[in-house]
């Protein structure tokens, strides 16, 4: 045994951000496998990711995101799928440098 839930970074399609959604292993939101604590679009890695507390059994298999966004005030619902990621997010040429470039 391990533990229940795992701290994941995800990949998130499309552009809105997901904070605070609810993770589900299948698009039709049968079984709640876990949700997401933090969420952005990131600039940098020009993707929408997330950090979520996922059960450790569903890792392996699809996860979706169930996101609610305003659109001229009234609550939009959507369905967007995650993709497990295990690298870091974003990693520039010169990240792991020591001692670091002059410049």
């Amino acid at each position: 045994r391990g533990p229940r839930y795992r701290l994941t970074k995800l990949d998130i399609e499309g552009n809105k951000v997901a904070e605070d959604a609810i993770l589900y292993n299948n698009r039709r939101c049968s079984r709640q496998v876990g949700y997401i604590t933090s969420a952005m679009w990131s600039p940098a890695a020009k993707a929408n990711i997330a950090l979520a507390m996922i059960e450790t059994r569903y890792l392996e298999g699809d996860i979706w995101a169930e996101i609610y966004y305003p659109k001229e005030l009234r609550p939009i619902r959507k369905m967007a799928r995650c993709t497990v990621r295990d690298k870091p997010f974003w990693s520039g040429p010169g990240a792991r440098q020591t001692p670091p470039p002059a410049t």
